[in-house]
């Protein structure tokens, strides 16, 4: 049962339309985006996102570049730390990047940004004695057995895939060219 405009929980002036209600998404141009205090108090939150990226680089590039990218990421205390808040800054320039060119996807390289970003959080929680031993437990686990998992099921997922594609494009009747 789709929902009418009348129960729809949603703000009529509300920029971009959420999918819940049946509307479509609607992209707002850059130039746009901006228009009032909400908008621009978004501005300053983005700006400091992006200066602490920049500042996480900054202060990070020196010791990757003293140390060499094999010895940096295989660290075995903090290298998929360093992993991630690479990633993390990365996915933010890729959104500034994609928001400057207007192009679409921008909200799924952020949230890809986002657990990146909550990831990197559990580095800092190690420091706490009631969460220290539970955070190098569950770091141990994700590199032994969950990445061995992650790939096999990685497979799995991929080719499965592609088979599934694969019949449904042989079995997708073809438009008539007239």
């Amino acid at each position: 049962a789709s929902l009418s405009d009348s129960d729809c929980p949603c703000p009529n002036s509300f920029p971009v339309l959420p999918n819940q209600c049946g509307f479509p998404l609607i992209k707002i141009k850059l130039k746009e985006a901006y228009s009032d205090t909400g908008s621009y108090l978004r501005l300053v939150g983005e700006i400091l996102v992006v200066i602490g990226s920049v500042v996480m680089v900054g202060l990070e590039a020196p010791d990757l570049h003293r140390r060499g990218p094999r010895a940096y990421f295989t660290n075995v205390g903090s290298g998929i730390f360093h992993a991630l808040s690479w990633s993390y800054c990365l996915m933010i320039f890729v959104a500034i990047f994609m928001r400057c060119l207007d192009a679409d996807g921008e909200e799924v390289v952020l949230s890809l940004a986002l657990v990146f970003a909550w990831f990197y959080l559990l580095y800092f929680l190690r420091g706490f004695s009631f969460l220290g031993p539970y955070m190098v437990m569950i770091h141990k686990m994700i590199l032994s057995d969950l990445l061995r998992f992650a790939i096999i099921f990685g497979v799995i997922i991929v080719s499965f895939s592609g088979g599934k594609l694969f019949i449904q494009r042989r079995h997708t009747p073809v438009a008539s060219q007239a």
